[in-house]
């Protein structure tokens, strides 16, 4: 019998594992989900399996729902393979049922499952959440039945069943000869005939048995016939399926129309509403995808239809029309719709709850199991009682009521389940690096440790992890190249997650097949090894410097197709600074600014003059006129700043749902890049906020890369002689938090400068907190604690907090280093960032004591009890000062350089 643990308690006392180590078990779960969601977008569009317009030939008969297993291998990360599993039975399942929707269910299951994953990071409720995801599913089924077509002919019948069999016209053909009489069709699967059978010319017969009909089989090879032994199956349960339901317009019209029924929703919470943001942004992406598959703007395509008020229509792909979709033949089963987002809706709740239910009740591993649906168990399991004790808790209650009640969990799914959650000491060291280069020409090598081989060149690694996690070094050696900075970078490996990256710079030197030798240490112990052949060829030789693979499936998984880079580097020289772009496409052609044509200095002093001025109360002005000239100022930043290519890349991204993340990469540069706006007047118009209201924004120096957890062992608080009281409130009460979050976790009050040169001198730090409010000397950046110390008071000091690598927070009326320049990385962020800090923050401009006070304390409670990371904390802190008011300029004052997704750890 399983039992349930208090709510509260925060650890499971049967194998260690923390609160945030199920909910990382969650988001691993989700990528196993998009490692098949990845797979069956490929099968949209013209000219790709699933529907293919002519016969398939004979290599292509298989199970329909075969390419799930096929080209969605396995993961080695467990919990990752247990996503990819719950994601193949619910396809498998719609199929089962429909005769079709196998590729749609995934493509759902993973929209709805990213999204609910970025809802519950931004704060939503998950109870409400998932209520919201409910309602909305059931708003849309509603409405595509009322859109459902149930006056059929057999033309259309036909149509169903040639889509189900993936264009072949003999099997849709031999299926429509049964129509006289379908609803008594018996299809018996024991006349299947394959021996003697094999011609180079398939057949299929059909003939009468008694009250139905017997259809036999055969083909070329085997497989051949035994595959389209499969796709009869499937095409007569779509035809029943649209006797029994209709049909509606495909080519993803249906889910588009059936959006406009979730604009009449009038949810009553904030994480209600986010619940129904999922399934909105779910039922659009079909057609998303179809259309941008056939390279054409998806944007516009949907915003024309959901202007069109006939639910029939959508965009024939083939013919790059506008057509009803029902005449023109290109329809679905209103079941196989419907069918698809209910299972599709249960992975994602599965993938959000069930790892952690299932990793705090360790007698599943003893059930047994005679029933194969595991998913209409969880469907169970996950029905909502009552909430008290949040979506983990809730799944654990109703788990055990089932199993007490007899149910039963798939053993195979299960035992994979509990057997993701124990720890796994096999790592993988990956080198992301060019197959071919050009002499001369530079590129990158990434280093890092990864939790799967699903990458081109790995090398296994057996690793026992600490807690408090490893501290490596990584050496990349390369006869014939130029290495920069140097060949031996820190990485940092967490217990339950990727390292951190090292990047080395490299230049080819010379022509030929070069290696490219990665080694990692642990101390003077080498862990292991790995060799890159990289083909060094002569300028003008025709060379693609991109790495194809990164246009494979399996190792574009890895990586976050929504994120981008933007590295920024100053040519003093040419006095210009160059822009690179890099996303999930790869590199794209260098941008460049002339700072001698436009000054950059100049542009930004204006701008920040204006703000320091609204800050500072120069003058009375209304509230709605002060935030409207900071979006005007933003603009004339975005436009004065950014290089046109860049902006029309960042734009284009954005409009493509493929940009959710910024990393901007620098070696000093001036941009207060919060304060951008994004705009472009011309249409379609692009008017969605500031830079931070659209992406999770964050900072990093040129160099290592910045680590994903910051364990925290005690607390340090600056507080200047001089400074308000404010600051020692803001200290007292972030205290407050961190002893809520960790009693053993110490704090200490500096207010001397010999104190905070001892705390550096122990390389002890490891939450630095400065409030400074107004003892920031203008025009200088000294700090005054009881006697003045500026960030040059700190070159011996380089690397010395490296080991620890603290979070270091200069809430300060200012925390650069000289008027001019306001993030430049050479003020109080590289003198930290250069000792070692694995993140900072501060601001940009002289800040309000109330407000800047306030947002420290938002962005501690998300980083602690709400175990936020860094740029979904940032963004709710930001959000919440707003709110308050919204004429005053701080909520954009704070800028952040580290990983976004680092979390704070207790160590």
């Amino acid at each position: 019998m399983l039992t349930r643990e208090p709510s509260k308690t925060r650890v499971d006392e049967t194998n260690g594992a923390r609160m945030d180590d199920l909910l990382h078990a969650a988001r691993r779960t989700a990528r196993g989900i998009r490692l098949v969601g990845e797979v069956a977008q490929r099968k949209l569009g013209p000219g790709q399996v699933l529907i293919s317009a002519g016969a398939p030939s004979p290599s292509t008969y298989a199970a329909k729902h075969d390419f799930l297993f096929a080209e969605s291998t396995m993961p080695a990360d467990r919990l990752e393979a247990f996503g990819a599993e719950i994601t193949k039975a619910a396809a498998i399942k719609t199929d089962e049922i429909c005769g079709d929707g196998a590729t749609l269910t995934a493509i759902l299951a993973q929209s709805i499952t990213e999204q609910s994953a970025r809802a519950i990071e931004s704060g939503a409720d998950p109870v409400e959440l998932q209520r919201g995801i409910d309602l909305a599913v059931k708003t849309v089924l509603r409405d595509i039945r009322q859109q459902a077509y149930k006056t059929a002919t057999i033309a259309m019948y036909q149509n169903v069943a040639r889509i189900s069999a993936d264009g072949d016209p003999d099997v849709a053909s031999i299926v429509a000869r049964t129509f006289g009489n379908s609803r008594n069709l018996k299809l018996d699967l024991g006349t299947i005939r394959i021996d003697g059978l094999i011609s180079n010319k398939p057949i299929i017969k059909i003939a009468r048995a008694g009250g139905g009909y017997r259809i036999k089989v055969a083909g070329g090879t085997e497989a051949e016939a035994r595959g389209r032994k499969r796709y009869i199956e499937m095409s007569l349960r779509a035809v029943r399926a649209a006797q029994a339901g209709g049909v509606v317009a495909g080519g993803g019209a249906a889910l588009l129309h059936a959006s406009r029924a979730l604009q009449s929703l009038e949810p009553d919470s904030q994480s209600l509403k986010a619940g129904v943001d999922v399934v909105l942004h779910a039922v659009l992406t079909p057609i998303r995808l179809l259309v941008e598959n056939a390279q054409v703007n998806s944007r516009s395509v949907i915003d024309s239809l959901l202007r069109e008020s006939n639910a029939h229509v959508g965009y024939d792909i083939t013919s790059g029309n506008y057509a009803d979709m029902i005449d023109a033949g290109i329809v679905d089963t209103a079941e196989s719709l419907e069918t698809a987002l209910t299972n599709a809706a249960e992975v994602a709740t599965t993938a959000t709850t069930a790892p952690a239910a299932f990793a705090r009740t360790r007698e599943l591993t003893a059930l047994q199991s005679q029933n194969p649906h595991f998913l209409n168990m969880m469907s169970k399991v996950l029905e909502p009682h009552d909430a008290d004790g949040g979506v983990v808790d809730m799944a654990e209650r109703n788990l055990a009521a089932v199993v007490e009640g007899g149910g039963k969990a798939d053993a195979k799914l299960g035992k994979l389940l509990i057997d993701a959650i124990e720890p796994s000491v096999r790592r993988y060291l990956v080198g992301d690096c060019p197959d071919r280069v050009v002499r001369g020409g530079s590129f990158k090598v990434a280093v890092y440790i990864a939790l799967s081989e699903l990458h081109e060149h790995t090398r296994a690694l057996d690793l026992n992890v600490p807690e408090q996690g490893l501290g490596l070094d990584v050496v990349v050696k390369a006869d014939g190249f130029e290495i920069r900075p140097e060949s031996r970078l820190p990485i940092h490996l967490p217990p339950r997650d990727e390292s951190t990256r090292a990047e080395f710079s490299l230049r080819a030197l010379d022509t030929g097949d070069r290696l490219v030798r990665i080694s990692v240490f642990n101390g003077g112990t080498a862990l292991g090894g790995l060799d890159i052949a990289v083909n060094v060829a002569a300028a003008g030789e025709a060379v693609n410097a991109r790495r194809q693979a990164s246009r494979d499936p399996v190792t574009r998984f890895a990586a976050d197709e929504t994120q981008a880079t933007l590295k920024v580097e100053y040519d003093k020289k040419r006095k210009e600074y160059s822009f690179d772009w890099r996303d999930s496409e790869g590199d794209q052609p260098a941008d460049h600014l002339d700072d001698a044509l436009s000054p950059v200095d100049g542009a930004i002093n204006d701008v920040i003059g204006k703000i320091q001025e609204l800050v500072r109360r120069d003058y009375p002005i209304d509230p709605s006129v002060a935030a409207r000239l900071q979006r005007e100022w933003g603009i004339s930043l975005w436009n004065t700043l950014v290089p046109e290519k860049t902006r029309k890349r960042f734009i284009d991204r954005h409009r493509q749902s493929m940009l959710e993340k910024l990393e901007i990469i620098s070696d000093g540069d001036p941009f207060p890049w919060e304060m951008l706006y994004p705009f472009e007047a011309n249409e379609p118009a692009f008017d969605k906020g500031f830079l931070v209201d659209i992406v999770e924004l964050s900072r990093w120096r040129l160099g290592s890369r910045p680590p994903k957890v910051i364990a925290l062992r005690r607390a340090d608080f600056v507080i200047p002689n001089q400074g308000p009281a404010n600051a020692e409130n803001e200290a007292d009460e972030v205290s407050t938090l961190l002893r809520k979050w960790s009693t053993a976790l110490k704090d200490y009050r500096i207010t001397k400068s010999k104190e905070l040169y001892d705390l550096l001198d122990k390389s002890a730090a490891s939450l630095l907190h400065f409030a400074c409010h107004n003892a920031v000397e203008a025009g200088t950046g000294r700090i005054i604690i009881d006697s003045p110390v500026t960030s040059d008071d700190f070159g011996s000091y380089q690397g010395k907090l490296k080991r620890l690598a603290p979070f270091v927070f200069m809430n300060a009326c200012r925390s650069d280093d000289k008027p001019l320049r306001y993030t430049r990385i050479g003020g109080w962020a590289n003198c930290f960032l250069a000792m070692g800090a694995g993140a900072f923050m501060g601001t940009l401009w002289e800040v309000r004591d109330e407000t800047a006070r306030n947002f420290a304390e938002a962005l501690y409670e998300q980083l602690l009890e709400g175990n936020k990371p860094f740029s979904i904390a940032l963004r709710l802190a930001r959000k919440k000062i707003r709110e308050n008011a919204p004429e005053d300029p701080t909520w954009l004052a704070y800028s952040f350089y580290g990983a976004g997704g680092a979390h704070l750890e207790k160590s």
